[in-house]
């Protein structure tokens, strides 16, 4: 399943700027990207699921081609990811998430691809390693 969910608002919930700003300065923004997240997802038909984990890659589409990290942009992410366990009823705790750097659209997003649901963390982890092993490329002089 893809979701495409709003960009954080990068200026308040990024790690750099909330370090800066006292909490309840950046707490409001840090709930309405929560809140936004979580009515994104139901409104694209997100139900909860009766797992304990779930697989997943985030995709983050910035809103223009300003240079952005990608620890700064996962820390901005992160009420977006509690939005999102809300909505899936899986305590986020319970992800495993890849992330990755997307091209850059107007007004910025973050694409959600779920790969699976498990009912433990052996076949999480199993999935996980299959999904890092073929990110991989091939070594030189590996036949394939």
């Amino acid at each position: 399943m893809r979701i495409e969910l709003p960009w954080p608002d990068y200026t308040k919930l990024s790690p750099n700027a909330k370090r800066k700003l006292h909490w309840r300065r950046y707490q409001p923004a840090a709930n309405a990207h929560k809140s936004a997240v979580f009515y994104a997802a139901k409104s694209q038909g997100v139900l909860p699921l009766n797992v304990d984990r779930v697989s997943m890659t985030v995709i983050f589409h910035e809103p223009d081609a300003r240079a952005r990290d990608m620890d700064g942009c996962i820390g901005a992410w992160k009420h977006g990811q509690d939005g999102l366990a809300m909505a899936l009823g899986v305590d986020d705790r319970n992800f495993t998430v890849t992330h990755r750097m997307g091209d850059p659209v107007k007004g910025g997003k973050v694409v959600v691809v779920l790969h699976g649901a498990f009912a433990d963390e052996a076949d999480a982890e199993a999935f996980a390693d299959g999904l890092r092993s073929a990110e991989t490329p091939a070594k030189q002089g590996d036949s394939a």
